[in-house]
């Protein structure tokens, strides 16, 4: 499985490709002053196999790397999967009139640690697709 580069130069998504390149998961991303909102999608027979959290740990690296300061995710309240995993990795978890807002705050002193940060065979690799 591979962690690739979807969009242009101003990445506005990532996505893992399984066999034949077929596309299992994808996370969009937007930029908001210094925060980076992350939707994730993950296909159905691909779940809870740690594609949402490869994406959610991919981001929050790339908005390091960017200088950010915030990694936000929405998602409705009873998608307890996803918030599961945002409380697992630390956001702090806001919810509100069926809606849910995650929260992860970036720290400065991890910019470096990003930008060096190689990921290990296990996990899905990143790398940038080729130009179509």
């Amino acid at each position: 499985m591979r962690l690739d580069q979807l969009a242009g130069p101003d990445v506005a998504s990532f996505g893992i490709f399984g066999p034949e390149r077929v596309l299992i998961a994808v996370c969009q991303l937007g930029q908001s002053g210094a925060d980076l909102e992350v939707g994730v999608s993950v296909l159905s027979a691909f779940r809870r196999q740690g594609f949402a959290k490869a994406l959610l740990e991919h981001s929050a690296n790339h908005a390091r790397v960017q200088g950010l300061r915030t990694l936000l995710i929405h998602t409705l309240m009873h998608n307890t999967p996803m918030l599961s995993l945002a409380r697992g990795l630390g956001m702090s978890v806001e919810m509100l009139n069926g809606e849910a807002d995650g929260r992860l705050r970036l720290r400065a002193d991890t910019v470096a640690e990003a930008r060096t940060v190689s990921l290990n065979r296990d996990r899905p690799a990143c790398s940038p697709l080729p130009a179509a």
